[in-house]
This record gives structure tokens, sequence and C-alpha cells, in this order.
């Protein structure tokens, strides 16, 4: 939808509310939802455009689907504010640009992709009994770019990503968090975890690209970030007789065998991420 509104309106809150209650309503259940929101506003003349959309996949049949928003919105070519958003269980995947001329005033262009995803695995073992404590690697991959300028005085500009990932079971818990404004990436987001065979166990995770240009900008006048080439969460267990059923009927297991994987709990994060990069 595009809106024309006279003054500024909080409508990220009104998006992010929209999405926290539909989010609720799937309490204790699986889902992958996202939005988008792009918005410029204008003192003189008075004016606030926007474009916002959104998905909340909550049945079986899209929890393994990619699903994909986009918002854009422009007053000119100088002016563009726009977003977009992508994701499916183990995929996240999020845009941000915004665009504003320098005209001295509070105007602004700013934008905002977030996604969200829930599900459960049961941790089961053909040869284990019950109740056997095994250990769990996560890995959150974050592959992305940001437009990094001259610094701006007053936080007129901001190019920053958020990324979470949290899990709970009845012997521990994880809970990591990326953030990084005018910032680098590819980063690894990385836990252990101790459950039991037979426990299920929820894992969280989600994205944020959030771009913002005001007219007091004096140097760097766009703003850009670029997580499309995706937010990959893998789950796995140190015990090749333990094999991880999501609730979704998602593989959370890395690509390559989880063997490959074996460096991340002995301290090997530097040459995975170098075997990624190559």
């Amino acid at each position: 939808m595009k809106v024309f509104l006279s003054g500024p309106v909080a409508l990220h809150r009104s998006i992010l509310a929209g999405s926290i209650l539909a989010l609720a309503s799937a309490a204790n259940a699986q889902y992958v939802s996202g939005y988008s929101v792009g918005a410029i506003s204008q003192f003189s003349p008075t004016s606030y455009v926007s474009d916002s959309h959104s998905f909340n996949n909550t049945t079986p049949a899209t929890y393994n689907v990619l699903t994909s928003r986009s918002a854009f919105v422009s007053d000119g070519p100088n002016k563009v504010a726009s977003g977009s958003v992508s994701g499916s269980m183990g995929i996240l995947k999020a845009k941000a640009f915004s665009k504003f001329p320098g005209t001295s005033s509070s105007d602004y262009s700013n934008a905002h992709s977030n996604l969200n995803a829930l599900d459960y695995l049961t941790v089961t073992s053909g040869n284990l009994p019950l109740g056997t404590v095994v250990t769990l690697n996560f890995l959150m991959h974050l592959s992305g770019t940001f437009s990094v300028p001259t610094f701006q005085i007053g936080g007129s500009y901001q190019a920053s990503a958020v990324a979470t990932m949290t899990s709970n079971g009845t012997l521990g818990s994880v809970y990591k968090t990326y953030q990084n404004t005018n910032g680098l990436a590819p980063f690894d987001l990385t836990a252990t975890m101790q459950a039991k065979v037979g426990e299920k166990i929820n894992i969280q995770y989600s994205l944020d690209a959030m771009t913002y240009v005001s007219g007091y900008a004096t140097v760097a006048h766009e703003a850009s970030v670029d997580f499309s080439s995706t937010a990959k969460l893998n789950v796995w267990s140190s015990n090749p007789n333990v094999v991880l059923n999501a609730q979704s009927g998602h593989n959370y297991a890395p690509v390559p065998e989880p063997a490959s994987f074996a460096a991340l709990a002995i301290g090997g994060l530097g040459l995975l991420r170098r075997r990624k990069r190559a």
C-alpha cells in the first residue's frame, strides 16, 4: 500500500505492533514473518509518503516456501526509500536503502526491513536412551554489505543491521546478537548448548536492516544495507547418532556434513570462515 499523509506518522510502530499481534496469535506454533517499510518526510511543503508490505507464514504449507515482500517510495529522483525482505525456515534476507539531498532541515528518508522465525527441534536418536545428554551446535552465518560514509555530525546518517539467535531447553539456553552500525560483514553467530535425547527445544532467529538519511546530512546522502546474501541458520549435534527433527520439516543440518563443522567446537572458526570465502 502507498499512503500520503500530512505530517510525520509513526508508521514503523504501527507495522511492528501489527506484526507482534500476528505472531502472538501463533504462540506455540512455527512461523516465518517479515515486513518492509519505506518513508519520506518533508517539512515544506508538508508531506509524508510511505509504502509498506508484510507477510506472516504460520501454516505448514508456507513454512519452507521462500516468501518475499518489498516497499518503494520516491518523491523525485533524489528522495527515495526502499526495502525488501525474503524468508523461509532457516533463511532470512533483508535490504534497505535511503536517499535524501542535503536541505538543512529535519526532512528525511527512512527504510526498515525486518524478519523473524520460530521453530521447534526434537532431539532424537536410534541407539541412545531417552534423557542422554548431548551437545548441540548453533551457527548463524550473516553475509552482507553496508555503505560507510564520512562521519555525520548529529546522527543524520545510519546504515545498520541487527540479528539475533536464541534457543531454550531443559539444560540451558542460547542468546546471541549481532549489531553493526555503518559496519562490515560477513559475521558468524556461534553457540553450543546441552540438551537431552527426547526433548523439544525452540529456536528463534531474526534479521533487521535499517537506513536513515536526513536533510541535515552534509557529506553522504545515500545509505544502504544489503543482507540479501542470506542470514542462514544451522543447528546440529556433535554426536553423529543424534538427529534433530524440526517441527516445520526444515533440515537445519549444515552442508557439508556436520563432521566438517567440528572445528567450530574446538576453536576452528577462522578456518571455517576462510573456507567459506574461498
